[in-house]
């Protein structure tokens, strides 16, 4: 049983997996519609991953399912830039930067 399994259960709540996703634009899409759909459900969402563009998909389904939801990022990096600013152009470094375009546009 994995220590997420182990903590959970033991504080009396249920886990399920959505499986192991590659990191991409399709994975934080389909990220997104995960999220919306345990929202509905009423259930809580834990995303477990090592790559920070996984929080692009997982806020954004918060955001989309409520609106005025407030967000605190604990990160040792910013991950502010734009493509234009990244020095990698890795996505990874990227996540705030669209999730505050996306909080402007709506």
């Amino acid at each position: 049983m994995s220590w997420t399994n182990r903590c959970c259960n033991s504080s009396g709540c249920t886990t399920t997996t959505s499986g192991t996703m590659p990191t991409s634009w399709g994975c934080n899409r389909a990220l997104i519609e995960q999220v919306q759909l345990m929202l509905k459900e009423n259930s809580q969402f834990l995303a477990i991953g090592g790559d920070h563009a996984i929080g692009f998909g997982s806020v954004a389904g918060h955001l989309q399912h409520t609106p005025n939801l407030s967000l605190v990022w604990i990160d040792a990096h910013a991950d502010i830039n734009l493509h234009s600013t990244s020095q990698s152009g890795n996505i990874h470094s990227m996540p705030v930067s669209f999730l505050l375009e996306q909080l402007r546009t709506t």
